[in-house]
Order: structure tokens, then sequence, then C-alpha cells
């Protein structure tokens, strides 16, 4: 059993907390599972009001579903983020992605 990070937990459910608010933007690398299969490597993603239809929180980790294309409302897919491949949490008030408060960091060693 994996050991659960609670300083990762908090902000995750930050993360959830702010998703009702289209300013807040966050970025999240992590090795997440698309379709069954796993990124082999850190990859990014989005998440805001805008992006996310639905987020449930795991045991170990949560599952998105997201939007491929914000013009199609219809095309949504899920994603799983376990929480032991998180690698780093971001949080942007803007879309740009300007002013980054980095919010989770973990080393990769």
């Amino acid at each position: 059993m994996k050991k659960i990070d609670l300083f990762l937990q908090t902000i995750i459910y930050k993360v959830i907390e702010d998703l009702s608010d289209a300013s807040i933007h966050y970025l999240i690398h992590a090795r997440y599972f698309f379709y069954d299969t796993q990124m082999n490597d850190y990859e990014p993603i989005h998440l805001n009001k805008d992006s996310i239809r639905r987020i449930e929180l795991l045991n170990v980790g949560f599952k998105c579903k997201m939007m491929l294309d914000g013009k199609d409302k219809d095309d949504i897919f899920s994603i799983v983020i376990p929480f032991h491949l998180i690698r780093s949490i971001s949080r942007f008030s803007r879309s740009e992605f300007k002013n980054q408060e980095m919010l989770f960091s973990k080393s990769l060693i």
C-alpha cells in the first residue's frame, strides 16, 4: 500500500473547491491513465471550470471527466491520476499561464 501524502491531498481538495471559479486554472504534471493506458512521462493536464465535467476522489487518486476540445461540448473523456504519480501542481489566475503559484512539487529522484 502506498503512503498517502496529506499535504498533496489538501491541495487536491483546494483544486476541487476552486473548480467553481472560471478565472482559476491549474496545471498538473502527472503520469496519468488515459483510455486505460498510462502515460510514459509526466504530462501536463489543464484543469479549470470549463474543462472539467466531473471529478471523483478515489482511495489512491482522482478521476476526471474532461473535455478534449473546449468548443465541442460532447467530446468528453476520462483520465485517472494516481496521487503518487503527481509531480507538480501549479495555480494560475488567468488562462495565459502567467503569475504561476507552485503549490506542490516533488523530486523525481
